[in-house]
């Protein structure tokens, strides 16, 4: 287990994966914004919300797939709106991008990010 969080942290070539792509594309700060009020809103629909209440009888494992497919299948929706491909390429290009603006320690980037959690 710890071998495994430890691998995590370095990225997917420390468990022998192999990585989709090889450079994080840019994405600014409104990028960031719209793409995450996007992705809730699709989180919202009545098909997501009704996939989220039919898991709620079941037990912790079929709860977090279910939740974890509708978490995907919102972003992948989204993804076009925010320059990426609607595919697993885009899906990790948009998730590092996203990451690399989250992690920036820039003061004007950092402030909307705390004002809104």
């Amino acid at each position: 287990m710890l071998r495994a969080s430890l691998a995590l942290r370095r990225g997917p070539m420390a468990l022998g994966l192999r990585a989709l792509s090889t450079k994080i594309p840019a994405m600014t700060l409104e990028q960031a914004m719209t793409s995450s009020h996007l992705i809730l809103s699709e989180m919202n629909s009545p098909s997501a919300v009704q996939a989220l209440q039919s898991a709620q009888q079941g037990g912790r494992l079929q709860k977090w797939q279910t939740a974890n497919a509708v978490l995907i299948h919102a972003t992948l929706r989204a993804l076009p709106q925010a320059g990426f491909t609607a595919d697993a390429m885009g899906l990790q290009q948009y998730t590092e991008a996203f990451a690399a603006q989250a992690r920036s320690e820039q003061p004007e980037v950092r402030k909307p990010w705390r004002d809104n959690v």
